[in-house]
């Protein structure tokens, strides 16, 4: 019987390894890039502006599986110094659509002007 279990056919780890070393970027600066075009990614799907809530929110909710994902699967012991690595991970990948997301939602800066075309 052929039953499709997602955790088990997707390689996550794998897959995260091989961005790493295709892309040569340093690790926190693919945090940052990950969160923007998640961020991105889920405004075009979801025909949602910068300025609404749901984009950021999967921006949050991916990283905070990503870093639950490398505690329970990472290699090492838990401890002070992983921990804050975590930390730093997770503030990468939020800070900057996080933002993105106040500019939109609070100022004009980001808002289309009337000489725009």
């Amino acid at each position: 019987m052929f039953t499709l279990n997602f955790w088990t056919h997707f390689r996550y780890y794998p897959l995260k390894m091989w961005l790493l070393h295709e892309t040569s970027l340093p690790h926190p600066v693919l945090h940052i890039y990950l969160g923007l075009l998640i961020q991105f990614g889920i405004c075009v799907l979801l025909r949602k502006r910068i300025s609404h809530p749901m984009p950021l929110y999967f921006v949050y909710f991916a990283e905070l599986y990503n870093e639950i994902h490398d505690t329970l699967h990472g290699a090492g012991e838990i401890n002070r110094a992983f921990a804050w690595g975590y930390m730093l991970d997770y503030l990468h990948t939020i800070i900057i659509p996080t933002i993105l997301f106040l500019l939109a939602r609070y100022t004009s800066i980001l808002m289309r002007s009337n000489t725009d075309t």
